[in-house]
C-alpha cells in the first residue's frame, strides 16, 4: 500500500509539475520540453505497469491526450509562423514590384519631357534662323 501511495504521489507531483512547466514556460525550447514529457510518460507507464489500476490507466490516457494536444498546438504555431512569414515575403515582393513600376513610369515621363524639350529647342532655333 505504501508503494501504491508513493507512486501515485510521484505521478501526481510529476503531472502537476508538467502542467506548471507547460503554462509557466511557454517560450522554452520545444526539444527540451519533449524530453521532459517523454520522461514523464515513462514514469507513468512504469507506474501503470506495476499496479495496473484503472485510475492510473485513466490518468495515463489523460496525459497522452494532453501530450497529443500539445504537439498539435506546437505544429499549428509553426504553421502559423510559416504562413505569416510567407505573407510578409509576398507583401515585400509586391511592394518591390510597385516601386519598380513607379521608377519605370518616372523614367518614361522624364524621357518624354526631355524629348519634348529638345523638340521645342530645335523648333525655336529653326524659327530664329
Amino acid at each position: 500500500m505504501f508503494w501504491l501511495a508513493f507512486f501515485f504521489f510521484l505521478y501526481f507531483i510529476l503531472g502537476f509539475c508538467s502542467f506548471v512547466f507547460v503554462f509557466a514556460t511557454d517560450f522554452l525550447c520545444a526539444e527540451f520540453f519533449s524530453l521532459v514529457l517523454k520522461f514523464a510518460e515513462e514514469i507513468v507507464s512504469l507506474s501503470s505497469l506495476l499496479f495496473c489500476t484503472d485510475s492510473l490507466l485513466a490518468l495515463k490516457q489523460q496525459q497522452k491526450n494532453f501530450f497529443s494536444w500539445w504537439r498539435a498546438r506546437e505544429w499549428h504555431k509553426k504553421k502559423k509562423k510559416r504562413r505569416e512569414r510567407e505573407q510578409e515575403e509576398t507583401r515585400e515582393k509586391r511592394e518591390e514590384r510597385e516601386k519598380e513600376k513607379e521608377k519605370r513610369e518616372e523614367r518614361e515621363r522624364n524621357t518624354r519631357e526631355n524629348r519634348n524639350k529638345t523638340i521645342k529647342i530645335h523648333v525655336t532655333e529653326k524659327n530664329k534662323k
